[in-house]
């Protein structure tokens, strides 16, 4: 590495506590590399959007909290425009933490909007040669979903490095990431944001089996035509979003339908959608009515209010893992 490089290249490291024994030997699958332990180190990548000062900080005490040392280049202090940093220096960040034989794991700062620029570009040659798990949900769907269809590598569908973490997320996420269990339950639930409560329902009962993948909904529907489309025939397909009213869900969710397989998938799971109600009750459709009228037809198991999008308690979805849906009971299961 040249001066210019390493001057690029800073290394920001946390004490680690050593809380939470695991053998780094131990496999999460033959897609990824091996179960997180405490000690190893995280790159932190900002991909997507820009952060505000205070985020930083939060980001590197949540990895402290995990056990975790961090590293990181300069580039994450970026701000241009909506995006934090150039498509080239973010793209140099991420092949940069995958190239580095110390990180075990890439996580991802925050979403925003900025991953989908980076498809085209990305080194899948390298990505494959150094797996490790990419962390991240939101605007990150893209950079899972595309790698994962590249190089067969399994990330992780969940919250981001400098979000807040409850204690249903923090524990999730460090039990996935770290093989402190096997199998996974969540069960739906109620979600009040800002006044309002969001309740789970079942769309159509059931239960199927089959690999998971999806994300957000704005993300699914802009990959639609695209090399780096996924396909959903026969699996279970996971679904949030924020702050979109009805009309564009059905929009994006008819998009899918007429452009890929999405029909044939095995199952459909939603998380919470906050914020995603039409304003004037006369002239739409509420959330249950544009989801119920476009998914049921499809008569394959699916439900609302699992515990992940962009909420309080967001619960970890490996990519390509074994997942189970009862969209009765509304329950997810997931296997690692």
């Amino acid at each position: 590495m040249d001066r210019r490089d390493f001057n690029k290249y800073l290394l920001h490291t946390i004490p680690a506590a050593y809380l939470y024994p695991m053998s780094s030997k131990q496999k999460l699958d033959s897609k990824v590399s091996t179960f997180l332990k405490p000690g190893d180190t995280v790159g932190l990548i900002a991909p997507s959007g820009p952060l505000k000062d205070d985020r930083f900080q939060k980001a590197f005490k949540t990895m402290e909290s995990f056990g975790f040392l961090v590293k990181h280049t300069d580039h994450i202090y970026k701000k241009y425009g909506y995006l934090a940093g150039t498509d080239e220096e973010r793209l140099s960040d991420i092949h940069t933490m995958y190239r580095d034989k110390s990180v075990k794991a890439i996580w991802c700062l925050r979403g925003g909007y900025g991953t989908a620029r980076l498809l085209y570009d990305l080194d899948y040659k390298l990505i494959k040669a150094n797996p490790k798990p990419l962390i991240g949900y939101s605007d990150i769907t893209a950079l899972l979903l595309a790698i994962n269809q590249k190089t067969g590598q399994q990330g992780f569908h969940a919250n981001i490095a400098a979000s807040d973490y409850t204690d249903f997320t923090f524990n999730h996420t460090r039990d996935m990431l770290m093989g402190n269990q096997k199998h996974f339950i969540f069960e739906a639930d109620s979600e009040e944001e800002k006044g309002v409560l969001y309740e789970p329902y079942t769309i159509t009962p059931g239960m199927v089996d089959g690999p998971l993948i999806g994300g957000n909904l704005t993300l699914l529907a802009s990959m639609v035509g695209t090399k780096f489309n996924p396909k959903y025939k026969n699996k279970i397909v996971f679904i949030e979003d924020v702050g979109e009213k009805p009309y564009r869900i059905d929009r994006m969710l008819v998009q899918m339908m007429q452009g890929t397989d999405l029909q044939q998938a095995a199952g459909i799971v939603f998380g919470h959608f906050i914020d995603c109600n039409g304003e004037d009750e006369a002239f739409t459709f509420t959330l249950r009515e544009t989801l119920t009228k476009l998914i049921a037809p499809l008569k394959i198991p699916a439900y609302y209010g699992a515990p992940f999008g962009h909420r309080k308690n967001i619960a970890p979805i490996p990519i390509g893992a074994t997942g189970t849906i009862n969209a009765e009971k509304m329950q997810l299961t997931i296997a690692i």
